[in-house]
């Protein structure tokens, strides 16, 4: 699943930078930017993305003031709130404090660098991918250019014209891995989908865990008549996860 941010910061180069820097570490994400409170008010409203990364000092309308009109928008998205290089240390912590107190969720420094901003964007896109592995599926799933239709609470799947019989698991995985769209499902929220199926809370990832979902998927392409010298409906992307690939 694609990840929208909105990035609204004046500086060119920093909001040219940053985005290119964050577009070449995350795959799974796309960033929209503007340069204005009001654009970036419309671009939220329009895209209802997951991040905003908002520069508090901003031309007209700043970025705290746009803090308080997005607490009226249908969703809440996580907001980075940054500020300049120059800004002193109390200057800092006056509007971190006052961010806070307005719904941002995070406060990114210019100066921090830009791993330190690429950890907290990471870290959003890891918590909405466990929050929609938690959400409850469709009535039906469809996939219309795979020819592959899934019945979630029927654990029940239909592929190139074969009724497959799943278990609870292999359906849970299978609809992540079609509501991603041919995006990479990590391991990790494969593992949070199991936990959450079985009634467990996640805890320590390890190898015992990647091995469970490795088996789970092993079924799951045999009851898709995939098999190791075929075309793979789910690829295995290494050391990361699972997607779905159109043959």
């Amino acid at each position: 699943m694609i990840t929208k941010l909105v990035l609204i910061d004046d500086d060119r180069y920093f909001r040219r930078s940053a985005q290119r820097f964050l577009e070449s570490h995350l795959p799974d994400i796309r960033i929209i930017s503007c340069d204005s409170a009001e654009e970036g008010e419309r671009l939220i409203t329009l895209h209802q993305p997951s991040v905003v990364v908002l520069d508090i000092k901003l031309p007209g309308i700043d970025g705290l003031e746009l803090l308080d009109r997005m607490e009226h928008k249908a969703r809440d998205p996580f907001v980075v709130v940054i500020s300049g290089q120059q800004a002193t240390e109390e200057q800092v912590n006056s509007t971190y404090i006052d961010a806070l107190n307005r719904g941002a969720l995070h406060f990114h420094r210019k100066g921090d660098g830009e791993q330190k901003l690429l950890a907290i964007v990471r870290r959003q896109m890891e918590a909405d991918a466990a929050r929609r592995s938690r959400e409850p599926l469709a009535e039906i799933l469809e996939l219309p250019e795979l020819d592959l239709t899934l019945y979630p609470n029927e654990n029940q799947a239909r592929y190139a014209d074969m009724d497959v019989r799943l278990t609870p698991i292999e359906s849970r995985y299978l609809g992540l891995l079609m509501s991603h769209n041919g995006n990479t499902v990590s391991l990790q929220t494969f593992y949070e989908a199991l936990c959450d199926a079985e009634g467990e809370s996640a805890r320590h990832f390890d190898q015992t865990n990647k091995q469970n979902i490795r088996t789970h998927i092993c079924y799951l392409r045999k009851k898709l008549g995939q098999d190791s010298n075929s075309e793979q409906l789910i690829e295995t992307v290494r050391t990361k996860g699972y997607r779905l690939v159109s043959s």
